[in-house]
């Protein structure tokens, strides 16, 4: 069932889907193929982008999922599950391939998402990405997009303290081809706290990559 509300002085869609009896609530703005995915962080939700979905809608359909919560101690088990949301989600879509935009824990979602599907990715955008504690773990997630070919931004925040800076650098540093910006004087979550950069930077990306 659709129904109306506004986010940003602009009106969008709000909107639910069931994924094998799982209710995804998500927003949906813009007009373009391919279309972008915006997935959130930990104890996050869709709304948290309603500062970038109309900028992004300018020049793609923009879906903003909500994650439905799952009580699990292990944050991997978490991610997997999310990550297999996301599969459902864009099969749901019968589109060929996606921008998948992913912040935090959404960051892991998106790239296991994409490493398991490169096919349907046209490009990964990485905020401030949270990776397995395991250093080896990260090195073969990361190292298998240099293989891929799939276009990798990664943008990140001077200033954020949870996660540092230098996992943007590594992540950059790991994956050949690789676009990374740093927002000066910003924390965690750019596309919140300095939204006009952010995203200016990722309608260029998309943009030059043809996605």
């Amino acid at each position: 069932m659709l129904t109306r509300c506004s986010l940003s002085d602009t009106q969008i869609e709000n909107a639910s889907i069931y994924l094998d009896d799982v209710r995804v609530d998500y927003y949906v703005g813009g007009a373009g193929l391919p279309p972008i995915i915006l997935v959130h962080g930990l104890n996050s939700h869709a709304g948290s982008w309603r500062k970038n979905i109309h900028a992004l809608g300018t020049i793609r359909q923009t879906f903003a999922i909500t994650m439905p919560r799952m009580d699990h101690p292990s944050i991997k088990v978490k991610a997997v599950w999310e990550a297999q949301l996301v599969e459902r989600f864009i099969t749901q879509l019968e589109v060929p391939a996606a921008t998948i935009v992913g912040h935090s824990l959404g960051g892991w979602v998106a790239m296991l998402y994409a490493a398991k599907h490169p096919e349907c990715v046209c490009s990964l955008i990485l905020e401030d990405t949270a990776l397995p504690v395991d250093n080896h773990a990260n090195e073969d997630l990361a190292g298998n997009f240099s293989r891929l070919g799939v276009p990798v931004l990664i943008v990140w925040g001077e200033k954020d303290t949870l996660i540092a800076p230098k996992v943007g650098e590594a992540i950059h540093s790991a994956i050949a081809g690789s676009e990374l910006v740093v927002f000066r004087d910003v924390g965690h979550v750019p596309h919140w706290e300095t939204p006009d950069a952010y995203n200016a930077t990722l309608i260029d990306f998309i943009q030059r990559k043809n996605c």
